[in-house]
């Protein structure tokens, strides 16, 4: 239980914050899955599980997250009606520096889509599928991508059901129904905090129209949400449903990482604090085209705040180490 634990702590701070992929990470392949589980009784500590070099040299390691969203209508089957990447997430995961980084890129950000004119980023979805919002994604901010999980939404209901539910705060009250999806949705939530979870945690985090920024807000609003669940899953009790998060895992979330590689990252995360985290969304602004609203932001700036996120990680570190030099001066 004590290897179990920590491997699910440290994929926890890793990647859980970036679209709930916690139980694939946890699941070994098909072909490995029975020698792991007894191997498992066996391990004490994660450096003697079987491990495969997660990282590229001492570059960050970038991890392309998207929540996807597969509704049905009164006139279309899901499948008919198409899917679309509402959330889209890159991981930095720095080696060197021991630091994560989350940058959010809003749907609506008006990008080229290679092989199709300008438009939302959320469309390459649905024009090639994940190839193309990878080579979309890294072509915009100058990247590589070097892994990816696809989440469906699903695993957001069963997930916080598992966790016993999450706080949120919701500003205003809010009132939205869309009869044309089926089922069809009803949201309503009163202004204050909530405990969430299952289909009311999906629905909190559908609410667009009750912020100011709209798309903006929503994603700071995700952000917050996947601290705070964060937070719950540090309870140790946790472990005791481990099984139902790899089978959520294994029906609502796709993963590249092979088992040796997310032990790898495991390892690494055991070194990680809360502090170590960060969180940004890609600057920009909203403007109107033929009445659409889009979220225009400059490639080069683009670029410019992934480089500049890496810095401000690095200066917030070296002002904690100066912090904490000063204060042992004093001391002496």
């Amino acid at each position: 239980m004590k290897i179990l634990y920590r491997i699910f702590i440290a994929l926890t701070i890793l990647l859980l914050l970036a679209g709930l992929i916690l139980g694939n990470l946890l699941k070994p392949q098909s072909s490995k899955q029975a020698q792991v589980r007894s191997n498992q009784s066996q391990q004490t500590d994660v450096k003697d599980l079987p491990r495969i070099n997660a990282f590229k040299g001492d570059r960050p390691l970038h991890i392309l997250i998207l929540g996807v969203d597969e509704t049905a209508t009164n006139e279309y089957t899901a499948e008919e009606y198409g899917s679309r990447s509402d959330t889209i997430m890159v991981f930095s995961i720095d080696p060197v520096k021991k630091t994560v980084q989350l940058l959010s890129v809003p749907r609506d950000t008006y990008v080229n889509i290679p092989g199709y004119a300008k438009t939302k980023i959320n469309h390459a979805w649905s024009h090639g599928g994940y190839p193309l919002v990878e080579k979309t994604v890294e072509d915009f901010l100058g990247i590589k991508i070097d892994y990816h999980a696809i989440v469906r939404y699903n695993a957001v209901k069963e997930l916080t059901q598992a966790a016993g539910g999450v706080e949120v705060y919701l500003p205003v009250d809010y009132k939205y129904t869309d009869t044309l999806v089926k089922p069809a949705l009803r949201i309503n939530f009163t202004k204050g905090y909530h405990m969430v979870a299952g289909e009311k945690a999906v629905d909190f985090l559908r609410i667009r129209k009750a912020y100011a920024d709209q798309d903006i807000g929503r994603i700071n609003q995700q952000q917050k949400f996947l601290m705070a669940l964060f937070q719950k899953m540090k309870n140790k009790s946790i472990i005791f449903k481990l099984p139902q998060l790899i089978d959520i895992a294994n029906e609502n979330i796709e993963s590249d990482l092979s088992y040796g590689q997310i032990v790898d990252l495991a390892y690494f995360g055991l070194s990680l604090d809360k502090e170590n985290i960060h969180m940004a969304t890609l600057e920009g602004q909203e403007k109107m085209i033929d009445d659409i609203s889009y979220w225009f932001v400059e490639k080069e700036s683009a670029r410019r705040q992934m480089q500049l996120e890496d810095q401000k990680q690095e200066n917030e570190e070296s002002q904690t180490d100066q912090g904490q030099n000063q204060e042992s001066e004093k001391s002496n």
